[in-house]
C-alpha cells in the first residue's frame, strides 16, 4: 500500500509576505479542512494534518515558487486539489501547481539542493553591481563566521554559489542549500 503526497507549489506575495511561517502553516491547514481534502493525520492524543514546507520564508520576503507537501489518503487528481485549495486561499497566498507523488521514506524535500533567488537592488548602478559580482566569483573562498548556541564555526559559502547575474536592477542568484 503506497503512501502518496501532494507537492503543492505556492506563492506568498503582496501584503501576505508579512505572514510568519506558522501563520502560513495554519492558513494551509484551515484551507485543507475547508476544501475537505483527504489528508493523513498524525497519531496520538492531538492529531494534526501531515503538512510540511521546504524552507520557511523570512517575514517580509515574497516567494513565487514555494514548496509544501501534504500527505494524502489515496490517489487524487492534482487538478482537483489545485482547484479546491485555490478556492480556499487568497490570491496572495495562491497555488501555482500541484503534483501527486509517491511518498519517500525520508522528507519529500531531503534531496533539494538548489534554490533560485531574486534581490532587487536600489541606488546602485547595474555596471557597478556586475563588477562586484565578477570580483566575488573570482574568489576561491567566501568565509563567514557563524555562532550558534553550542559552537562557533567558519563556513565557506563560495562552493554554494552556482550563479549570480545582474538583470536590470535585480540580482538573480542560484544558491546551494546543502554544505
Amino acid at each position: 500500500n503506497q503512501r502518496l503526497y501532494a507537492r503543492v507549489i505556492f506563492r506568498k506575495t503582496g501584503l501576505l509576505r508579512f505572514l510568519g511561517h506558522l501563520d502560513v502553516h495554519r492558513s494551509f491547514d484551515r484551507a485543507i479542512r475547508r476544501a475537505k481534502l483527504p489528508v493523513e493525520y498524525s497519531q496520538g492524543f492531538s492529531p494534526h494534518s501531515l503538512i510540511s514546507f521546504a524552507m520557511p520564508l523570512p517575514v517580509g520576503v515574497a516567494g513565487e515558487n514555494e514548496l509544501c507537501a501534504i500527505d494524502i489518503t489515496g490517489q487524487w487528481d492534482p487538478m482537483a486539489i489545485y482547484k479546491a485549495l485555490s478556492r480556499q486561499l487568497p490570491a496572495e497566498l495562491g497555488i501555482v501547481g500541484v503534483q501527486v507523488l509517491a511518498r519517500p521514506k525520508r522528507s519529500p524535500f531531503a534531496d533539494l539542493q538548489l534554490a533560485d533567488y531574486r534581490a532587487e537592488i536600489c541606488n546602485t548602478e547595474p555596471e557597478r553591481l556586475q563588477e562586484a559580482i565578477e570580483v566575488l566569483l573570482q574568489q576561491d573562498e567566501l568565509i563567514i563566521h557563524r555562532q550558534t548556541k553550542s559552537k562557533e564555526l567558519d563556513l565557506n559559502l563560495r562552493p554554494r554559489i552556482y550563479g549570480l547575474q545582474v538583470r536590470n536592477s535585480n540580482v538573480l542568484m542560484r544558491l546551494g542549500l546543502t554544505p
